[in-house]
């Protein structure tokens, strides 16, 4: 998902990925990451969720505490 909406190549490890070190991470990126993340996992994210998704481990504990995993 996030190689996918960020057009980043195969071998670009992504564990390490932050807004502030992808420059394709814009705004735009931002909400089709939300919107992505919100229909692949069925659940539903809010303001303060968005502040959080910083980076992908921010964001996949995000999601993983949002399905009680």
């Amino acid at each position: 998902m996030f190689r996918d909406i960020l057009e980043l190549p195969l071998d670009r490890d992504i564990d390490g990925l932050s807004m502030l070190n992808e420059p394709k991470w814009d705004s735009l990126a931002m909400v089709s990451l939300i919107a992505a993340i919100e229909s692949s996992f069925r659940i539903e994210l809010d303001s303060a969720d968005y502040e959080a998704m910083t980076s992908f481990s921010a964001t996949r504990m995000l999601v993983e505490e949002k399905l009680g995993l």
